[in-house]
Parts: C-alpha cells; structure tokens; sequence
C-alpha cells in the first residue's frame, strides 16, 4: 500500500505589509513602503519553494500586466536586505540606506533563481515550519514619477500650465496638450473654461505574490519545473 502525504503545506506571506499601519492609497513620489514577500512551510514535511510576482498597472481603468524591468522604469525601485538582520525603521526613507537596490535574486543559498512568467525559485530546501527569506524588502516611488490621465473620452480641449515655486499658474506657459500627456508636480492642466481637470492621477498598480511548493526529495532542476507547472 502506498500513502500519499498531505503534510507539504505553507502559506505566503509579507508580516511587515500585513501589520503595518501605513497604508498606501495616498502615497507621494518618494515614499517607501517595507514588504517582505516569502514562503513559510506550515507543515511537517521541507519543500523546494516558489513564488510569482506579477505586477498590474491600474492607471488607466484597466487591468495591464507590466514586467518587472517596465515597472522599475516607469514607477519605482525595489530594495533587498542583502546582508540579513534587517529591521523596519520608523523612518521610512532611512531605512533604505542598509538595503541593496533590485531582488533578492542570484546564487546563493539563500536567494531565489528567475524561472521565467515571473516565477522564482528559492535555491535551497526550506525547512518544516521556517521561511524562505524574503523576495525583496521595500519598494519606493520614484520621485520623478508623473500623473497620468485616467479617463480621456468624455474631455474636451485642456491646457497645461507651470506653476511657480509657490505653486500659483504662470499664464504665460500655457500650452495646448493631447490628453495622453503626462503632468509633474509643477504643471497643472484646465480646460477652456479654466477649470482644472482633476482626472490626471498618480500610477495606480498591484504587486500580487503568490507562494508554491513541492517536495524536497528532487534535485533543484526538477523542483523547479514543478513548482513552474503548478505557477500555471
């Protein structure tokens, strides 16, 4: 007779995103915000782990999948505890100082493997009852980010003007835009009537992880197009 075990469980999870009180529905260009994604194995049994991070641009109305690399172009950074010991600063920017920019990916044993449709595989069995250590540790805004136009279809003709230091319009830089245009922090946009248009927003976006695992009885290669079939 041949039983199968049900005891490879886990669950993903990011503690400082959880139970932080800083919620991010009003950030501002520049602000960092500490998640630590990962897989912990509940159960009895150690796993070769996974996880997938996709990344959905809501900026427009409508659901767009971006890649990390479109991501970190357009709209933030993230940062890793490259050395271990890393703990969540009440300064938020301060504590990026200690942190290394980009994943935690690479060869050791305690990083993850790219494994391609934005699966990584962590490069060493995780123990029962212990995690993986986290994919990443924060993510920042750029400070050069801009608004974006959210809805297009029901405006009419808009204008783009500077502002000064003092954030009053300089009606001298006003410039007829297409409603695509992107708006700085030292621009406003009116329409004809000089009203301002208030459909131009900050990106709006997700970072959705979800965790996997397998047995660790398989060499890394085969965990991994495992872990891969079950990412589907």
């Amino acid at each position: 007779s041949f039983t199968g075990s049900d005891t490879i469980t886990g669950e993903t999870t990011e503690t400082e995103w959880e139970y932080t009180d800083k919620a991010w529905d009003d950030y501002l260009p520049g602000n960092a915000a500490y998640k630590n994604p990962t897989v912990k194995i509940n159960g009895t049994q150690d796993a070769w782990v996974g996880m997938t991070m996709t990344i959905i641009d809501k900026t427009t109305g409508k659901d767009v999948e971006m890649t990390y690399e479109d991501f970190t172009a357009k709209y933030g950074t993230f940062y890793y505890d490259a050395d271990g010991g890393f703990t969540y600063p009440e300064d938020e920017n301060e504590g990026l100082k200690s942190l290394a920019t980009g994943l935690n990916t690479g060869s050791l044993a305690d990083q993850w493997t790219p494994a391609g449709n934005g699966l990584f595989v962590y490069n060493s069995v995780v123990e029962a009852t212990t995690s993986a250590k986290a994919l990443f540790n924060a993510v920042q805004i750029n400070v050069g980010v801009h608004k974006y136009f959210t809805k297009t279809e029901s405006m009419g003709t808009v204008y783009k003007y500077e502002l000064d230091e003092d954030g009053n319009i300089k009606p001298e830089t006003k410039t007829e835009i297409e409603k695509t245009s992107f708006v700085s922090s030292t621009e406003v946009i009116m329409d004809a009537e000089g009203n301002v248009v208030n459909e131009a927003k900050l990106p709006t976006f997700d970072i959705v992880l979800h965790g996997y695992a397998v047995q660790s009885n398989l060499t890394q290669v085969e965990a991994t197009a495992e872990l891969a079939k079950l990412a589907k």
